[in-house]
């Protein structure tokens, strides 16, 4: 988790290159938070389709380029944990989770809806989304007569695809406490469309992700 941050600040930099010529009205902004993530698994042939949730960590760094007084382009990177848990207790009490690490690029579109006079902003966030896998591993958990062991296992080669690709949208809401400064809140569903399962050929295996983020967010000028 050490060397997040400055691999987004590293993947975030070339796309801050295009806005130099209105550095002045760029903003910057850290976000962190819970992700709550599933997996849409549909078996070819068969409607049935399950998304089990399970809890991840998000750490985000994001850049707004104005285009028009209520229009801007957000450019952002991303660590994100998307996955998906399961239980069963047919002949035993065991718990287990799929759990998948990305680093995810996004390119939003963020409009302006609502501004007090006080320094709250609330905009709404619309894009594309690409993101390459850091890890995959499952972790499993038997509980038998009231004791429980659990162990992590990396996924096999290939047995999920490197990269996922998706449409993000949501909320974003600013409370400037400055000229240049200020807190934030987002909302953000992120829907994956690319298949991620590799491993066997009539499953499917698409990402969701609901992800709650707080911040700082500086203007610079």
């Amino acid at each position: 988790m050490k060397r997040i941050a400055p691999l987004l600040l590293l993947a975030t930099a070339p796309l801050l290159l295009p806005a130099t010529t209105a550095l002045g009205q760029t903003t910057i902004a850290l976000t962190g938070g819970t992700n709550l993530a599933s997996l849409v698994i549909e078996r070819r042939g068969d409607d049935d389709s399950s998304a089990r949730r399970m809890v991840g960590l998000g750490i985000g760094l994001d850049a707004t380029i104005p285009i028009s007084q209520r229009l801007g382009l957000q450019l952002g990177a991303s660590f994100t944990e998307k996955g998906t848990s399961f239980r069963d207790r047919y002949l035993l009490d065991y718990r287990g989770s799929l759990e998948l690490g990305y680093l995810e690029m996004r390119m939003l579109g963020k409009a302006l809806v609502y501004e007090s006079g006080g320094g709250v902003e609330l905009h709404l966030l619309a894009g594309p989304a690409v993101a390459r896998q850091a890890y995959c591993r499952w972790y499993g958990q038997v509980t038998v007569r009231e004791r429980t062991t659990g162990h992590h296992s990396a996924c096999e080669v290939e047995e999920t695809s490197a990269f996922d690709f998706g449409v993000v949208g949501g909320g974003w809401m600013e409370m400037w406490v400055s000229d240049r400064f200020g807190l934030l809140l987002s909302l953000l569903q992120t829907h994956g469309l690319q298949d991620i399962e590799a491993g066997i050929d009539d499953v499917t295996m698409k990402t969701r992700t609901m992800s709650l983020h707080a911040g700082g967010i500086v203007s610079i000028r």
